[in-house]
């Protein structure tokens, strides 16, 4: 089973009747069809694939879930109020002080104090 988003180019299988070479959106269409290709597979390996195949989808769920959580945490990151940059953590040379400065420095200079409540 190969993503949506490939492209399958000549493949040759040898002598094995009993594979078959998809695409994910395809697999449905495959368990309710395989009696028919007279496959071999008896209804309980259709019920053990369909079950692997559906627990798959909740794991891309799940990274579909991290991934929007991770999205959503770019987009609560502190942005220069001047340029939109990102402010990023800094340190003051001559005291070793923690600042937030624009990312976009040194075209923004814009700069504010580390603790995150006095963001404006």
């Amino acid at each position: 089973m190969f993503s949506n988003e490939c492209e399958l180019k000549n493949i040759k299988i040898s002598n094995n009747e009993n594979i078959f070479i998809i695409y994910n959106s395809d697999i449905e269409y495959l368990l309710r069809n395989l009696t028919a290709f007279d496959s071999g597979y008896s209804r309980k390996k259709i019920d053990i694939i369909n079950n692997i195949i559906e627990s798959l989808k909740t794991t891309n769920n799940k990274i579909d879930t991290a991934n929007k959580h991770i999205q959503d945490i770019y987009e609560s990151i502190d942005k220069c109020p001047y340029c939109n940059g990102l402010l990023v953590e800094r340190i003051n040379k001559k005291d070793n002080s923690k600042f937030y400065g624009c990312s976009n420095y040194p075209k923004c200079k814009y700069t504010a104090n580390y603790k995150r409540e006095e963001f404006i």
